[in-house]
């Protein structure tokens, strides 16, 4: 619950459009590089 809100917080103090980019772009690095891994 802690780290929810601390997250809330965070997003709140960056752009909309910039931390969804780079939240995309860490989910997609974590998949592919798990893929890449395997």
């Amino acid at each position: 619950m802690a780290q929810k809100t601390q997250l809330l917080l965070v997003r709140s103090q960056v752009p909309q459009e910039t931390w969804a980019a780079e939240h995309r772009e860490t989910r997609m690095t974590k998949i592919f590089g798990r893929w890449h891994q395997e």
